[in-house]
């Protein structure tokens, strides 16, 4: 994977965890919501795996979020 999408992929791991944080929500918790299992949820957290756009906007509906406001600031 070229290093450009591994710290894009890095930064919305962060994105996701900083929400997830700041709303004082497990990662149990945002996994079950967004339809994925915790070891999957700390992976994307971690930016160790590519992220489905199905994945995101279910990561952002759980979160309360647009898509949009969730990557805004990568």
């Amino acid at each position: 994977m070229p290093a450009v999408d591994q710290a894009l992929l890095v930064a919305f791991g962060r994105a996701v965890r900083r929400q997830r944080v700041r709303q004082q929500r497990s990662v149990r918790q945002l996994a079950t919501a967004a339809g994925l299992n915790e070891q999957q949820l700390a992976r994307i957290e971690a930016g160790r795996c590519d992220v489905r756009y199905e994945q995101l906007l279910d990561l952002a509906r759980s979160l309360d979020l647009t898509p949009a406001e969730l990557v805004r600031d990568l």
